[in-house]
């Protein structure tokens, strides 16, 4: 642009901050999720130096990062924050809206307080840290704290990628049969029983949370791929082909036993882990976006 004035120089924090945790999220290396992870618990205010950049016609800007001090502590004990800092202002230029009129040369790690959330924020982060600080000071071994922290993460992938096929194969039924989806599925009988099973005991169990808003959050996890398959046709234009999902939701389930026995995956086998999830979400995200 040659007109200084054609830029925007109003950035909003908080989708800028969401810009920075897809972008680190996309990029799919162990250290890029963490710091994501890291950035879920903080805020961030992009701050305009005034200065005039040598690279193009526009002015320098730093990027203030507000964390709370377990973070912090969790970036400096992982990695260190001048690698935190390094990671997070060579993504900014990936993602930036070439509109925005600042080349920003400078992140900043700063404590998170009181004085810089919202009463909603504020609980929140209160809630997350009380647990962290609980954890953290419970003299463990730090190896067995550091695995407890990655394998959340992956109960986190598992919980999502098992929640979104359920939702997936309700939009795509529902367009074709309606609410009543389920009972027009080709479902076999020994999942419509356990089915049936599990929502007897939920009504006798009255304190037992329900499992979701329809029956297909009732069933298994690995049936799940059963469905897929026994009604191709309705599912065939989103998915290339059927082992495609199948052979993914095989590997899901082995993860997912890993995870309910308190076992720990191995660094490689979580990066096939990332991969898989990735994959799945990227071929049946845009059913999701009429919802």
């Amino acid at each position: 642009m040659d007109d200084n004035s054609e830029y925007i120089y109003d950035v909003d924090d908080k989708a800028f901050l969401q810009d920075l945790i897809n972008y680190l999220e996309l990029k799919n290396t162990q250290k890029h999720i963490f710091f994501a992870e890291c950035l879920k618990f903080g805020k961030c205010h992009v701050i305009d130096t005034h200065q005039f950049s040598n690279k193009w016609d526009v002015n320098y800007a730093k990027l203030k990062i507000m964390l709370p001090s377990e973070k912090i502590r969790a970036i400096r004990n992982r990695y260190s924050e001048r690698s935190f800092e390094k990671t997070i202002l060579y993504a900014i230029p990936e993602f930036l809206d070439s509109r925005i009129g600042f080349d920003f040369n400078r992140v900043e790690l700063k404590l998170l307080t009181s004085h810089s959330l919202d009463n909603q924020s504020l609980s929140e982060v209160q809630r997350k840290t009380s647990i962290s600080d609980l954890i953290n000071s419970s003299s463990l071994p730090l190896d067995l704290l550091s695995k407890g922290e990655k394998m959340s993460d992956a109960y986190q992938f598992l919980f999502l990628i098992e929640n979104a096929l359920r939702l997936f194969i309700e939009e795509v039924a529902k367009k074709e049969f309606g609410d009543s989806f389920l009972s027009k599925l080709s479902i076999n009988n020994n999942i419509r029983k356990s089915i049936k099973a599990r929502k007897e005991d939920e009504m006798k169990n009255r304190w037992i949370p329900p499992r979701g808003t329809s029956d297909i959050f009732y069933v298994d996890f690995k049936d799940l791929g059963n469905i897929i398959q026994s009604n191709w046709d309705l599912f065939k234009e989103v998915l290339p082909e059927q082992s495609f999902i199948t052979s993914r939701i095989s590997e899901f389930s082995k993860f997912r036993n890993i995870i309910a026995h308190s076992n720990f995956i191995p660094e490689e086998e979580f990066d096939t882990l990332i991969t898989f999830y990735r994959q799945i979400i990227n071929q049946i995200k845009n059913v999701f976006t009429t919802i």
